[in-house]
């Protein structure tokens, strides 16, 4: 089953009205935006990202293979991953495209949420 990205206006005292999608992947879980990137855990193919700066036309800009992401945060483009398999990844995604393995923290638990 294939799911997509879906932008939507988010004002207050109106109802959401989609703006955008693109790419369809498979099973996205959570997805976090700073600035005008999108970072979607999406279990497998794991960390996709997006470029939103034109909420009509969202563009697929980088992946990052995870075993089973489930959650994602971001801060200044070094990427929270928690991954049900794995734990915690880091991933800096300052250059999108290129995203690069920082390091990982291995929980005793599955990994489901990031804050």
């Amino acid at each position: 089953m294939s799911h997509m990205l879906l932008l939507y206006t988010a004002l207050c005292g109106a109802y959401p009205t989609l703006i955008g999608s693109n790419h369809p992947m498979s099973n996205p879980v959570a997805v976090h935006c700073e600035g005008t990137t999108a970072y979607v855990a999406a279990n497998r193919p794991g960390l996709v990202i997006f470029d939103v700066s034109n909420p009509a036309a969202p563009s697929l800009v980088g992946t990052y293979d995870t075993s089973n992401a489930q959650a994602v945060y971001a801060v200044g483009g070094i990427v929270y991953v928690a991954d049900s398999n794995l734990g915690l990844l880091v991933v800096d995604a300052t250059t999108p495209s290129a995203p690069a393995f920082l390091g990982s923290y291995a929980t005793n638990a599955q990994g489901v949420h990031v804050l």
